[in-house]
């Protein structure tokens, strides 16, 4: 048989997929696809996640844990899905552990250093999230001081599911400091890693000395001590030195491609005091829609390209706040309001409305950062179109359906202006 697993590269719920399909004998092919969802698929998986899967004769199984324990089922002689009732029970058990507790919390402590232009936090946060990793591995540590395995004395999808979280856990996150506080889970790690299935999709494991918080600490420090001796070592040098040649002629900075537009009548300062003094859809929106320039201004959607990997509201909030920052000073060209949608835990997403200058594509280098810009798709909208025109205002009132935007509810916004 041959299953199709669909699903961005690496990532980490793909490779439990594989695993139980090495196990089950099953043939599976990766397919990869571009976020978000359109089409029929989008229809079929509700939320736009990945990954799915399609089965020979078409039908689709999506959430990582259904498609884990479909693929884990194909051949009850395996028994990875348990063989009592009671079995069974306790792989979903440790299935629901799995993914509330340990996918759920590593990803805050692992996205920051990564990608920390996106997802930033805050110490107290930071060690509020390490100690709950720990409590979270210490609990299963003492489950493991006499179990050889998760939920029985043989392999189950249970040990499937937790075993790459584990490897990215104990390759990145969790120091020697933290393994050793947990002999049963590294013993039962090493036992999983000696068998051929998880070393084939797994590969070789890099155990880390210390977390990337603690190595990240220490970078901070030692740069902190070189720039302070480097200070010391300049004001000696200063003091030395005979004074100062009168400083050189200033170069005129090269003025933004946007202040070289034709002359437009639109305002949108006056549109900015219009929509912070004045209620949205009863008076500042009208004077929007009488006053706007369309040959001068464009509107653009844009929606998160990586939405499926956001897990919490609080870390897509600071992911729209750093992207704010980083385009300040083209201020004056700019209006938007991008919302955060859904819950933490049940499925998060940022999507947006843009008022720009001039027709220029978002990702261009002049206007609202290129790497930021990368991370979103864009979608130039048309005013006089009903449905975008409702878009608009939805997101400039922070109220309404969202049609065509999102089918989570809203959560909370924030505005450029």
């Amino acid at each position: 048989m041959v299953l199709k697993v669909h699903s961005y590269p690496n990532n980490d719920r793909v490779m439990r997929v594989k695993i139980a399909a090495l196990y089950v004998g099953a043939e599976l092919e990766e397919v990869p696809v571009s976020l978000p969802l359109s089409g029929d698929v989008k229809e079929r998986v509700p939320l736009g996640k990945v990954p799915y899967l399609e089965t020979e004769d078409g039908s689709i199984v999506f959430e990582s844990i259904a498609v884990l324990y479909y693929v884990g089922g194909l051949r009850a002689d395996v028994d990875l899905l348990g063989r009592s009732h009671l079995e069974k029970a306790r792989v979903v058990q440790w299935l629901s552990y799995v993914e509330s507790y340990l996918s759920k919390t590593f990803p805050t402590l692992l996205y920051p250093h990564f990608r920390p232009e996106n997802f930033k936090t805050n110490p107290l946060e930071e060690k509020s999230n390490e100690e709950q990793l720990l409590r979270v591995l210490k609990a299963l540590n003492a489950h493991l001081t006499d179990h050889t395995y998760l939920a029985s004395e043989r392999v189950t999808v249970a040990d499937i599911a937790v075993m790459p979280t584990l490897k990215r856990v104990f390759e990145n996150i969790a120091g020697d400091d933290v393994r050793s506080q947990i002999p049963h889970v590294m013993r039962y790690f090493n036992t999983c890693m000696g068998k051929t299935n998880f070393a084939a999709v797994l590969g070789e494991v890099t155990l880390c000395e210390k977390s990337l918080r603690q190595k990240r600490d220490e970078q901070v420090k030692a740069k902190k001590a070189a720039e302070k001796a480097e200070k010391a070592k300049a004001k000696e040098a200063t003091a030395a030195q005979p004074a100062a040649a009168p400083p050189a002629e200033k170069k005129e900075k090269p003025k933004n491609p946007l202040d070289l537009l034709p002359p437009t009548p639109f305002v949108m300062d006056e549109w900015k005091r219009q929509y912070s003094n004045n209620d949205t859809r009863p008076v500042a929106l009208p004077w929007l829609w009488e006053n706007i320039d369309k040959e001068g201004y464009t509107f653009w959607f844009c929606k998160y390209k990586y939405n499926d990997e956001l897990q919490k509201t609080f870390m897509a909030a600071n992911l729209i706040t750093g992207w704010f920052q980083r385009i300040e000073h083209v201020r004056k060209f700019l209006f938007g309001n991008v919302h955060v949608f859904g819950k933490s835990g049940e499925g998060v997403e940022i999507s947006g409305v843009w008022i720009i200058r001039g027709t220029m594509d978002p990702t261009d280098d002049n206007l609202m950062g290129k790497d930021d810009a990368a991370y979103y798709d864009w979608r130039k909208m048309c005013s006089d179109d009903p449905a975008d025109k409702a878009l608009i205002e939805d997101y400039c009132a922070w109220d309404g359906d969202f049609k065509g935007a999102s089918e989570l509810e809203f959560n909370q916004g924030k505005t450029f202006k």
